[in-house]
């Protein structure tokens, strides 16, 4: 079957899941961005890109950082956060997703609160998560690892609506992971001085109701948790669903697995405004440098106004979940792989991939950063305005994925 840019070949509209109450970014965007004629959840009619990808941004990079394995700990390259910047001052990369007041009568029924936002001007699926509102502030007064005072006693050992502040800045080593349960919302802004790192483990949400803003987590290869498992952020649990998260404005790199994965019975996400970048390159240790992967069951996923950039795998990658949306992202230096459903899927899996940058770097190889590995019953993909993604190649010539 041909894939082009715009509907999928003998498809139509796109083939995600009718609009319910958890689908509504994607039923407010067909009315924003297709207009009146619009039909199905994002509506057969293109998405302006508005300034994104037509200032500086297109310019390219001034020099590239090496993503051999390090530990965490000193900032970004300089025109990363510069790319960013730009990317964020275009207005998120959120042209027609739902925002303040845009959940339907439906959502607001199933959510109490979801005619609040996250914060004001959250968009995506993951707009309504309630995080720590109207519950206790806990303090961060140390750097350790573990203890009264500590991230993990705030995050993991506490309970109950809580929103988490910094008294203190600076790099906190873990020696394994935190897990994060409901009703959190973790402030990495309201750190003193340059902010605080999180090093040597991943941040695991497995609680309902959690938002995550303004951390830096690299995990790095030193020491602590298996690097086999060694994310930045990972949502989801094997024994239970998760729902409504936001991951807005936090730098997510050098990780040794991905550097952020939505895995499991996941439901209403956002990641937004985020760096996802310099994913950890040893093969001889077994890293191969991967931004975000979206899989295993996961539904109703927005993925928006991110900058990816130097990870040479799944930027992002969608298996096997549906509803995903991937909008207004730049995706610099994306290796041979850029965003993609790898080949081997055999479980439904819907993405819409919308207004997308895809800025090639020293490590792309010559083919599109945009490529659909599977098909058959229960697939469907939607594609519209993007930058230097078309087209988009057909599982008959696809090359195999990571």
């Amino acid at each position: 079957m041909a894939f082009r840019q715009g509907v999928r070949q003998g498809m139509g509209p796109p083939a995600a899941p009718a609009p319910t109450a958890d689908m509504a970014p994607m039923a407010d965007m067909a009315r924003a961005s297709a207009g009146p004629g619009g039909t199905g959840p994002v509506g057969t009619g293109p998405v302006e890109m508005g300034p994104v990808g037509t200032g500086p941004v297109g310019t390219g990079p001034t020099r590239r950082r090496r993503t051999d394995a390090r530990g965490g700990g000193a900032g970004l390259p300089t025109f990363i956060p510069a790319l960013a910047l730009l990317l964020l001052l275009a207005g998120g990369g959120t042209p027609g997703l739902a925002g303040p007041g845009a959940a339907s009568p439906a959502a607001a029924r199933q959510q109490p609160d979801a005619a609040f936002p996250a914060f004001p001007g959250a968009v995506g699926f993951g707009a309504a998560a309630t995080g720590g509102r109207g519950g206790r502030v806990l303090r961060v007064t140390t750097l350790a690892d573990a203890g009264p005072g500590s991230l993990r006693w705030a995050l993991e050992e506490e309970t109950g609506p809580r929103i988490v502040v910094f008294d203190v800045g600076g790099v906190i080593t873990l020696a394994r992971e935190i897990r994060i349960g409901a009703r959190a919302t973790l402030a990495g802004q309201t750190a003193p001085g340059a902010g605080v790192t999180v090093r040597g483990a991943r941040l695991v949400i497995v609680g309902d109701d959690v938002i995550v803003r303004g951390m830096r987590l690299r995990p790095g290869d030193g020491p602590g948790q298996d690097p086999a498992a060694r994310d930045a952020i990972s949502v989801g649990r094997s024994d239970g669903p998760v729902r409504r998260v936001m991951i807005d404005g936090n730098s997510l790199t050098w990780a040794t697995d991905e550097n952020a994965a939505i895995w499991y019975d996941v439901a209403e996400v956002t990641f937004s405004r985020n760096i996802i970048a310099e994913a950890l390159a040893d093969e001889a240790r077994g890293f191969v440098s991967k931004g975000l992967l979206v899989g295993d069951g996961a539904r109703a996923i927005s993925i928006v106004g991110n900058l990816f950039a130097h990870n040479r795998h799944r930027n992002p990658a969608v298996k096997a979940a549906t509803g995903v949306e991937v909008v207004n992202n730049l995706v610099y230096d994306f290796g041979p792989n850029g965003t993609e459903i790898p080949a081997g899927v055999t479980l439904p899996t819907t993405v819409h991939i919308l207004g997308n940058v895809y800025i090639p770097g020293p490590d792309s190889v010559a083919r599109a950063p945009v490529r659909l590995g599977s098909d058959g019953p229960g697939f469907g993909y939607y594609l519209a305005g993007n930058l230097d993604a078309a087209p988009a190649t057909s599982p008959a010539t696809s090359p195999a994925t990571s």
